[in-house]
């Protein structure tokens, strides 16, 4: 045998022996959609706060279709997601869900509608009413999926949801979304400043925040959020603050188009 071939031999039964290398890491990444305030659509042309989630390139959910947020989803993604959550019933945050739902049902594709309780049960007897007169009943323009407070809800085979109650005058939930079981993102829906309810989301290591310049106790204020962001190892992004003129100065906003990775570690590095 030859020097080629015996080395050659050697390093096969090497590798026979090592373990084969493990799928590449998802890429998973969230896009703002928009960062619109309740009126910011209407008077300013600017979608209301609102984003997808991608894996490894296909859009698989669609956060709070408001108004304006829907046109932004398919351009980004090239067809709405077949999973949509809908944080609560305000027009900014589920404005467009009747058009998608009898669009897309239409078209052969009945959307699955994550949301809480009682947010369920608002969008089923006001939001989608309009649609009822096409003789069609709610089980029949949508799968609709309850997100109880504290439970684990899938949104398909690799990704889940555990929604938590915020601080709304309408009914609102955020979520922990998670790959895999593995946390990656916590979202606060619109909320007021609730440290206990920030720490729940806190177990994700990138955070979205609903806040404003002003706190309120609709909305938390833009100091509040900061201070905040000094108690947790997550990343933290602003969402829901209006235009871009409007962008918290000292935090980090959400910005329409730019996308956040949130796959593997993503927290800051703290000491």
């Amino acid at each position: 045998m030859t020097r080629t071939a015996l080395a050659f031999l050697l390093a096969s039964l090497a590798q026979l022996g090592q373990p084969k290398d493990s799928a590449a890491p998802p890429q998973i990444s969230l896009i703002p959609l928009g960062t619109g305030k309740g009126a910011t659509a209407v008077y300013d042309g600017e979608p209301s706060s609102s984003f997808v989630i991608k894996v490894d390139g296909e859009c698989r959910l669609l956060v709070d279709p408001g108004l304006g947020a829907s046109q932004k989803a398919i351009k980004t993604c090239g067809a709405v997601p077949k999973a949509v959550f809908v944080s609560h019933n305000h027009s900014d945050h589920a404005g467009e869900l009747p058009v998608l739902l009898i669009v897309e049902r239409t078209a052969g594709r009945k959307l699955r509608v994550l949301s809480g309780p009682e947010v369920q049960q608002r969008l089923i007897t006001h939001r989608i009413a309009e649609l009822y007169s096409t003789g069609l009943q709610a089980p029949d323009i949508a799968d609709w999926v309850p997100a109880p407070e504290g439970q684990s809800v899938k949104v398909d085979d690799e990704l889940s949801i555990v929604a938590y109650k915020g601080k709304h005058s309408e009914v609102s939930y955020g979520f922990v979304l998670s790959y895999r079981e593995s946390p990656v993102l916590g979202f606060s829906g619109d909320s007021g400043y609730d440290r206990e309810f920030y720490q729940k989301l806190g177990s994700a290591p990138t955070l979205v925040l609903d806040a404003r310049k002003e706190s309120t106790p609709e909305h938390a204020g833009f100091d509040e959020v900061k201070a905040f962001e000094a108690t947790t190892r997550s990343r933290v992004y602003v969402a829901h603050y209006g235009k871009a003129a409007d962008a918290p100065p000292k935090s980090a906003p959400l910005i329409p188009g730019q996308a956040i990775p949130l796959g593997g570690p993503q927290t800051k590095g703290r000491p």
